[in-house]
């Protein structure tokens, strides 16, 4: 951990560590195992090589502010006008307006009104704010389990065992979310985040609540939890990739796909 963090942690959780700094922290968290399930090779070059976010990981970061962090959006986004710059007047007025805003991400109108539409239609659900009643947002846990230091931050903690993790999709519908679980392996995070939050607590973490909402127009929001099969398959899942991390660490090679032709079927959803 950083000079910045000591002091901080809590029984391994810290709940005020800004996120630029989780994410530059060691440890192993889920957007690592997912790159070690590619590959070593591929775990090994994001760590030489920043990756630049996509416009869709950048939306889930605003929306996340604005939904879990509303006091921080306004300090970390600002509305831009639109500008000619193809004149001297327009060119001075970008000019002053980025030398205003240096800290801030600056974001068009269209995304603001739909970040907020997301935001206010998220925030009127009282099933949500059932769940954030009492809760603590953007909480950092470490614990280091078999000589690897884990971490994983959580959008929403509560103290009776419980987690949340805010998602924006385009479906929200139960088929769809079947498929983004797969597909983004959030069946991995979920046990993963409930393992790493019981060790760093000393309490049993054991449900975890997936909350969709949807880009579009009604900007729907779904709720769903992780049932006990997710739960133990994505523990499988992440063990396996934990014990590929420490046999790399041990040899000191990272490979990536192997040297050999595999035959390839359909995926068993094909029709």
């Amino acid at each position: 951990m950083t000079e910045e963090t000591k002091g901080r942690v809590l029984d391994g959780i810290i709940y005020d560590m800004p996120n630029e700094e989780y994410h530059a922290s060691e440890g192993i968290s889920k957007s690592n195992l997912d790159l070690i399930n590619r590959s070593p090779a591929h775990y090994k070059y994001s760590l030489e090589h920043k990756r630049e976010p996509t416009d869709a990981m950048l939306l889930g970061t605003m929306v996340h502010t604005a939904v879990l962090e509303p006091d921080l959006f306004g300090k970390e986004y600002v509305v831009s006008p639109k500008f000619d710059k193809r004149t001297k007047k327009g060119k001075e007025a970008f000019a002053e307006f980025q030398d205003e805003n240096l800290d801030k991400t600056a974001i068009d109108t269209p995304t603001y009104d739909m970040v907020m539409a997301m935001s206010d239609k998220v925030n009127s659900i009282a099933m949500f704010r059932n769940i954030m009643d009492g809760a603590k947002t953007e909480v950092s846990a470490y614990c280091t389990v078999s000589g690897i230091l884990r971490k994983s931050r959580a959008d929403i903690f509560r103290e009776d065992g419980i987690l949340a993790d805010l998602k924006t999709c385009l479906d929200a519908s139960y088929a769809a979310v079947q498929k983004s679980i797969h597909n983004f392996r959030y069946y991995v995070q979920s046990p993963y985040y409930l393992d790493n939050f019981t060790y760093a607590t000393h309490r049993k973490y054991e449900k975890f609540i997936f909350i969709f909402v949807e880009k579009t127009p009604p900007y729907g929001v779904a709720f769903y939890s992780a049932d006990r099969k997710m739960l133990d398959t994505g523990k499988i899942a992440y063990k396996r990739n934990l014990d590929t991390y420490k046999e790399c660490l041990e040899t000191g090679e990272w490979k990536d796909y192997e040297e050999k032709i595999i035959e390839v079927s359909l995926p068993p959803w094909t029709k």
